[in-house]
């Protein structure tokens, strides 16, 4: 892995947000903080159907009426393409 070094401008706000968070997650300086974030957020964009199970078994206990299944049917099949896509 090829690093590099970014440079970045934030108000006065969000680097003092940031030393907090810093402070509270066991961190030792705004940079473990930032690189934390990034990397929470791209794994957010990279497994964007990772949701968790209780959200997912609350989804099918609504979907379960009879005048629904057409709707989960289709919603499948649009995610199941954009999984081929992919």
């Amino acid at each position: 892995m090829a690093e590099k070094i970014i440079s970045v401008r934030m108000p006065n706000s969000m680097v003092s947000e940031l030393k907090n968070l810093a402070g509270k997650n066991h961190y030792l300086d705004l940079s473990e903080q930032m690189r934390s974030v990034l990397r929470n957020k791209m794994l957010d964009h990279r497994y964007p159907y990772s949701k968790p199970l209780s959200e997912i078994s609350e989804q099918i206990d609504e979907l379960k009426a009879p005048k629904k299944m057409k709707h989960l049917k289709s919603e499948l099949k649009r995610i199941l393409e954009e999984l081929n896509e992919i």
